[in-house]
């Protein structure tokens, strides 16, 4: 017992002095130094692209890619778990996957004078910028170090040209009021899926529909929703999407909290088709929420269990060496 308290002191104190430390960074962080940054790389450079091309080269040659080990920011310990969407931080880590660097590069391109907005593709687990250069919304991605190039993320990479061979299922922005806006026909053809939910005939409204991007009819992409929508009042869900495979998951409420009621639906969508799937949420399954706290529990067992196993083998290495290397005791007094 002694030995699992000593060693959960220790965690959390190296835990507590790494966040101190990321504190301290930050309360001496100066919000001058991103702007001083800024307008050095600017100086007297009125063209859009250009500006937007160096900013998007420094972030690409500064940002340290946390999905490379050890996968998380060093001055950020919970990175893995934690996301932060604050610039201020980003730009003082000098961390982070391709999220981190779209908002690091958003606040950059505010400062510099240029309009820009993320472009968020859930399905495949991907974000990159759009700038606004001479009237128009020119695609961004510091991550790749790419320009004005919406068919990169579909593009199968060869000896001439790179590519990240996605099927994209479904790409959204923000504008600054906040009402989402789908931009996934700049990066794809799309086809119609069509949702209906019904039960005995009669259409479910307010039901939860989300559609998961697969890689091939057994596979996630990525463990995010590509997309989701709440059924209408005649039941119907539609969504203009990239061709793939989707899972459609289908929730309703039941009288039990945390309980829904759940049902489950493989489709295949073809580019510039419609198609309509009728679902019936009618199985008894856990919600997404009680789901993530089992999982935060799960957690909790092993680290637990795995502290209490490292406790029990380090006693029984002591007193396996103990056994060979015996102490000398000394003795005070006359022989």
């Amino acid at each position: 017992m002694k030995n699992i308290v000593l060693i959960s002191i220790v965690f959390f104190s190296i835990i507590t002095l790494i966040i101190l430390r990321s504190a301290l960074y930050v309360l001496l962080f100066s919000e001058n130094d991103l702007t001083v940054l800024v307008e050095n790389f600017k100086g007297n450079e009125t063209d859009e692209y250009k500006i937007a091309n160096t900013l998007m080269i420094w972030v690409n040659e500064n940002m340290k890619p946390m999905y490379k080990p050890p996968f998380i920011c060093p001055l950020q310990p919970l990175s893995y778990f934690y996301r932060t969407t604050d610039a201020k931080i980003i730009f003082l880590v000098k961390c982070g996957a391709c999220g981190e660097q779209s908002i690091l590069f958003s606040e950059m391109a505010k400062i510099a004078g240029l309009e820009s907005r993320i472009a968020n593709n859930p399905g495949e687990n991907h974000a990159w910028n759009e700038v606004k250069i001479g009237g128009n919304w020119i695609q961004l991605d510091t991550g790749a170090r790419i320009i004005n190039d919406t068919g990169y993320y579909e593009r199968i990479s060869s000896a001439n040209v790179t590519g990240m061979n996605k099927n994209i299922s479904y790409v959204y922005t923000e504008n600054s009021d906040g009402k989402i806006i789908d931009i996934t026909e700049k990066y794809t053809k799309t086809g119609k899926l069509v949702v209906v939910v019904k039960e005995s005939g009669m259409a479910l409204e307010n039901v939860s529909i989300r559609l998961k991007s697969m890689a091939d009819n057994k596979t996630y992409k990525s463990p995010l929703d590509a997309a989701t929508c709440t059924t209408n009042s005649t039941g119907i869900c539609e969504f203009n999407i990239g061709g793939n495979y989707y899972t459609i998951v289908t929730e309703k409420n039941s009288i039990i909290p945390l309980i829904v009621y759940r049902d489950e639906n493989v489709t295949k969508l073809e580019e510039g088709e419609e198609t309509i799937v009728f679902a019936n949420p009618n199985k008894l399954a856990a919600s997404t929420e009680l789901i993530l706290a089992l999982e935060i529990i799960y957690l909790f067992l092993v680290v637990h269990f795995s502290m209490k196993m490292g406790s029990l083998i380090g006693d029984k290495l002591r007193k396996l060496i103990g056994s060979k290397h015996p102490q000398k005791r000394l003795s005070f007094g006359a022989d």
